[in-house]
C-alpha cells in the first residue's frame, strides 16, 4: 500500500480528534438520558474520520476502495444513532423498541452488503478511478441507484431527528 500526504487529511484527522474529546465528555455524562448514544455516535464520527483520512492519504485505487468501503460502517451507522439520541434525549425512548431497531437497520444493512458486491451489480459505485488532477490522487465514484436511495433514506433520519429535537 502506497501513501501520500495530501491537505485534506489533516482537517480529517482533526475531526477525530474532536469527536474523540466530545465521545469523552458524553460518557463523563452517563447518567443523562442520550449520553450513552452520544459516546457512541462520537466514536463512530471519529472512526469514519480517520478511515477517511486513510482514504484520503491512500495512493492506489486498490487501497482507497479499502477505506472507503470500512467507512461505510460508520457512515450508514451515524443517521440511525442520532435518531436513537434525539429520542433518548427528549425522553421519547418509547419509539425505540426491537421492532423499530430492526426497521432502522434495514437499510444501512442493505447497504453495507451493496457496498462489498458493487462490482457485481454497480448499485452503489457505477464506475470508480483515480482523480489526479490536484497533484495526488482522489477516489472519483460515478454512484448508483442504491446509493441514492440510501442517501435519501439517511437524509429523512436526520430530518425526522432534528425535527423532533426542535419540537421538543
Amino acid at each position: 500500500m502506497q501513501w501520500q500526504i495530501n491537505p485534506y487529511v489533516f482537517p480529517m484527522l482533526l475531526s477525530a480528534v474532536l469527536a474523540s474529546l466530545l465521545a469523552i465528555l458524553a460518557w463523563r455524562r452517563r447518567p443523562v438520558p442520550g449520553a450513552t448514544t452520544m459516546t457512541v455516535l462520537m466514536l463512530v464520527l471519529t472512526a469514519w474520520s480517520i478511515l477517511y483520512a486513510f482514504e484520503l492519504a491512500a495512493a492506489d485505487l486498490t487501497s482507497k476502495l479499502f477505506w472507503a468501503r470500512l467507512q461505510y460502517a460508520a457512515f450508514l451507522s451515524v443517521p440511525v444513532l442520532w435518531l436513537v439520541f434525539v429520542l433518548q434525549y427528549t425522553n421519547q425512548e418509547k419509539m425505540l423498541n426491537r421492532r423499530s431497531m430492526v426497521l432502522l437497520a434495514i437499510v444501512p444493512l442493505a447497504t453495507l452488503a451493496l457496498v462489498w458486491t458493487t462490482e457485481r451489480h454497480g448499485l452503489i459505485y457505477r464506475s470508480v478511478s483515480l482523480d489526479t488532477s490536484q497533484g495526488f490522487s482522489l477516489l472519483a465514484l460515478d454512484y448508483g441507484e442504491a446509493f441514492w436511495i440510501q442517501g435519501v433514506y439517511n437524509y429523512f433520519l436526520f430530518l425526522f431527528a432534528t425535527a423532533i429535537a426542535f419540537r421538543t
